[in-house]
């Protein structure tokens, strides 16, 4: 049986645009996978993650009419695994369908269809100086001083910041002298520069943008944690091989949203819960509040509930 797979092209709206140091998130394009009545999103966003817009659409308007086996565990997708293995966003989109067919079918969530231990609630950080989670992430860059000061003033709860590879080593090392503890510093320093050892042995070090397969997890090595985008690596077979490579290196794994909407998150959600049964870490999947439909993600005292 294979169940057949219809494309809508769809516009990803946030409530308010996003500021970062590699430049300002607004709406833009994405594409909704159909399975059956099960749905999966592709959500490309250029020059942070995931292939281009115009080769996620090109290749997704291939497979209209090719269908998805049904009988497969997990999200394998078949004989469509070679046709997408370039296409990270648009296999993402074509297997969380699928898995979601699978998991209905079985009378089961999403995540624990992909692992039966799942957790049913995942831990997340907000995003913002506003967010009133336990765990926060703040978007930096530029300005190390006032970045500094905005961390001081949450001093009350676990910041984490993102530079998107944006400071040089001295603005990376200026911040560090006045921000106090952090949770995680993610990219704070371009991947290539040499200063990234000198920051890692100061502060836990997240890479970010560097991980979009499996194998580039092998360039964390030094830091303190991976953070893997679902969306962007190709849903959950390639995000699962990417989190157990990072955990044989002794590193955490931050699973974390790529600012898709509901449908995307929720399976990033669903794909948090099945890398993390006992929910000990605290995943960058508080995105709900920033999307101007939420679709019933919204954390409630820092946690949201597994699809």
């Amino acid at each position: 049986m294979r169940l057949p797979l219809a494309v809508i092209p769809t516009v990803i709206r946030l409530a308010r645009p996003l500021a970062t140091a590699a430049g300002t998130i607004g709406d833009r394009p994405g594409w909704i996978v159909d399975a059956g009545g099960a749905r999966g999103e592709a959500a490309p966003l250029p020059g942070f993650g995931g292939e281009a817009p115009e080769a996620c659409a090109a290749i997704l308007s291939d497979l209209r009419g090719r269908g998805v086996e049904a009988d497969l565990p997990g999200d394998d997708l078949g004989d469509l695994e070679p046709v997408l293995i370039d296409h990270p966003c648009a296999r993402a989109a074509v297997a969380g369908a699928a898995a979601a067919w699978r998991a209905r079918r079985a009378g089961t969530t999403v995540s624990r269809w992909l692992a039966p231990d799942a957790a049913a609630l995942v831990q997340v950080n907000g995003l913002g100086d506003d967010a009133p989670e336990p765990v926060v992430k703040l978007k930096v860059g530029g300005d190390p001083d006032g970045d500094a000061a905005r961390v001081r003033r949450l001093a009350d709860r676990r910041v984490r910041v993102d530079a998107n590879g944006g400071w040089t080593a001295a603005q990376a090392h200026r911040f560090l002298d006045a921000c106090g503890p952090l949770d995680l510093i993610e990219d704070p320093v371009a991947i290539d520069d040499p200063a990234l050892a000198s920051v890692a042995a100061r502060a836990p070090v997240a890479l970010d943008a560097a991980i979009r397969r499996p194998e580039d997890v092998e360039r964390a090595t030094g830091c303190a944690a991976v953070v893997l985008k679902p969306s962007w690596l190709g849903g959950w077979t390639p995000t699962r091989r990417a989190a157990e490579r990072a955990r044989a290196l002794g590193l955490r794994v931050v699973v974390s949203s790529g600012l898709e909407s509901a449908v995307g998150l929720g399976h990033a959600i669903a794909i948090a819960a099945a890398l993390d049964p006992l929910g000990g870490e605290w995943h960058g999947l508080g995105t709900a509040a920033w999307l101007a439909d939420p679709g019933g993600l919204m954390p409630v005292d820092g946690r949201v509930a597994a699809w």
